[in-house]
């Protein structure tokens, strides 16, 4: 805080010679800040996230360098994909796409938004709109038609879940197989980590004691945990070491990375166990690490390169003792 009273950061200070950036939150003090250096407004908005694209010319981009396979362009309102050549591979035909090709392997969600009209009976007909999805294929294929409510891409697995409006929920490969048919359960969550949880019954998990039942399956459809369960805690794309599974009153840990049930707690005292560990091994490491000063000056050190912790031990801290060592 400046001597007038606004925030601001110092970039550079020489002598009696400041140069800093003030920072102006909705404040009225345009006359005090025309005596400062500089003045910049920063106003409280929300940033885009990394997920966002930011749309440039063509001309003011290096088209050669960018990572991807095919790249997004928008034509009018539509979006298609061009190659490294700026070639029209897919042509702009998607109202919105989610994904990126990174190789000519990668499937990628495009599609739509439509109206829905539901009739009432004491006004007219109410209007929605809803967006459906598809998959695409680099080559302009679509492996899925734009017909579904939902399609959840894998994280660090090879399943991808659908949703649709008619049917309910499927499993299917990356050639578009069914590993997991429509219908089998009521919900399916995303893939991550090669598992996906699972759940029997209708009711909403918002609703206490709703008698929905949970599980999580494999990439193979196979039952890890049987759809048993009162409750398991969403895991898809939150980076997580295990989830919490509740039985009634009961709780318990899945581990991702042996895909077994432990009890509740059970990472939290391995964390610490590892802490502990870790602390006596920087104590040893500490205690281990040779220094070359207190005995300075004598042959021992000096010449036949005894630390001061070997002299402490071997010699009882005596470097004259050297000469006895036969």
């Amino acid at each position: 805080i400046g001597k007038l009273g606004i925030p601001h950061y110092i970039l550079h200070e020489s002598d009696d010679i400041q140069d800093f950036y003030t920072i102006e939150l909705n404040t009225n003090f345009q006359n005090i800040n025309r005596k400062l250096n500089h003045n910049d407004i920063v106003e409280s908005k929300k940033q885009i996230d990394y997920g966002a694209k930011i749309l440039v010319n063509r001309l003011s981009y290096d088209i050669k360098n960018d990572l991807r396979y095919l790249l997004p362009f928008v034509q009018g309102s539509k979006i298609g994909f061009i190659n490294k050549n700026a070639e029209i591979i897919i042509p702009a035909s998607y109202q919105f796409v989610l994904d990126d090709f990174y190789n000519d392997k990668s499937l990628v969600r495009v599609g739509e938004t439509y109206g829905i009209g539901f009739e009432r009976k004491t006004s007219s007909p109410a209007v929605y709109l809803r967006k459906r999805y598809g998959l695409l294929k680099s080559n302009g294929d679509l492996l899925l038609p734009i017909e579904y409510e939902n399609i959840a891409m894998p994280i660090l697995s090879n399943r991808i879940v659908l949703r649709s409006y008619e049917q309910g929920y499927a499993v299917i490969d990356f050639n578009g197989n069914f590993i997991v048919p429509f219908g089998k359960y009521n919900y399916i969550d995303g893939y991550d980590t090669g598992v996906a949880r699972v759940k029997l019954g209708k009711m909403t998990n918002g609703i206490q004691d709703s008698g929905s039942q949970w599980g999580i399956i494999d990439e193979n459809g196979n039952e890890i945990l049987k759809p048993v369960y009162s409750n398991i805690w969403s895991f898809y794309n939150k980076a997580l070491q295990y989830t919490r599974v509740e039985s009634g009153k009961r709780v318990f840990e899945f581990h991702f990375a042996n895909r077994q049930l432990m009890p509740n707690g059970y990472q939290k005292g391995k964390d610490a166990e590892i802490q502990r560990e870790m602390e006596n091994y920087n104590s040893l490491q500490e205690y281990r690490e040779a220094t070359y000063d207190e005995y300075n000056g004598s042959y021992a050190q000096d010449v036949m390169g005894y630390s001061d912790q070997d002299i402490d031990d071997v010699f009882e801290g005596d470097p004259e003792a050297y000469w006895n060592i036969d």
